[in-house]
């Protein structure tokens, strides 16, 4: 992804002196720097917000009834 984007502003710099195609070599290249940041922070920043969220919600998820003990974990039970 990150050397996909070099070759894209590259390549959009050599155009970039040219006054008919200067328009799209300042387009491309802004928008394949802003997407590229834009992925990169994101994604982990998403992943990591979901993981946190559903870390909080499984003790929620785990509490038994009373007199009843929870399986081991990674025990088999009869919904398996």
């Amino acid at each position: 992804m990150l050397l996909t984007a070099a070759a894209v502003v590259v390549g959009a710099f050599i155009i970039l002196f040219d006054p008919i195609f200067q328009g799209l070599a300042i387009s491309l290249m802004a928008g394949e720097i802003a997407s590229l940041f834009l992925s990169r922070m994101t994604v982990p920043i998403v992943y990591f917000l979901m993981r946190r969220r559903e870390q909080r919600r499984a003790p929620a998820a785990r509490t038994t009834l009373p007199g009843r003990e929870a399986p081991p974990a990674g025990a088999l039970t009869s919904a398996d």
